[in-house]
């Protein structure tokens, strides 16, 4: 524990605020796509060109903060991805006024940005980062095989305060104010709640 309260959610919490989804199913498209993902960069690396999954990481990110959000009836009212895809954030939440980002943020309503680093230690340098739109940046942190590892909460105002001369954040987990951490189990997920 961080500090403050913690929650645990082992999957699959299931109501009607709650994604539904086989978990067997995720973990064997997964690794299916990480084993496909190897044999793909070796064969175009090959011809000496580059190969990056980085959109597919992105989107899985995304999915990853909608999936772990639901498990927290309490975390946000509702939460939508914008109705056009070139929005300037990745979601629109209505919080709910006891949780604790409401509590850090003061907000009814949230742009929240989703930025999905995949399999990095050490340094993780978050680009094209604009705090002026969006309220409340979530970074994602999953796997080298894709599974979720963590989802930190970070506010705009720290985020902007910590960007280098390049615009990018240099991601320091002590400036999450609320994360959500991922263990994988043999039965499935479970997801701990942390306010930081």
């Amino acid at each position: 524990m961080v500090g403050g309260k913690v929650i645990f959610v082992n999957l699959p919490c299931l109501n009607k605020n709650t994604m539904k989804i086989d978990e067997e199913k995720l973990r064997r498209c997964l690794y299916n796509l990480r084993e496909s993902e190897l044999a793909l960069s070796e064969l175009i690396r090959n011809t000496g060109m580059r190969f990056s999954t980085n959109k597919l990481t992105g989107d899985l990110g995304e999915f990853y903060f909608k999936l772990a959000s639901s498990r927290f009836p309490k975390l946000f009212e509702s939460l939508h991805q914008p109705a056009k895809s070139n929005e300037q954030y990745d979601f629109i939440a209505q919080i709910n006024t006891e949780s604790h980002p409401y509590k850090k943020l003061n907000k009814e309503t949230l742009r929240i940005e989703v930025k999905t680093r995949r399999n990095q230690s050490g340094v993780k340098y978050l680009s094209g980062v604009k705090p002026s739109q969006f309220d409340m940046l979530c970074m994602v942190d999953i796997a080298s095989d894709y599974t979720l590892k963590n989802i930190f909460f970070i506010d705009r105002e720290t985020v902007a305060e910590n960007l280098d001369k390049y615009g990018r954040l240099i991601f320091n987990e002590n400036m999450a104010f609320h994360k959500i951490v991922c263990h994988q189990t043999k039965v499935g997920f479970s997801i701990v709640e942390v306010s930081c």
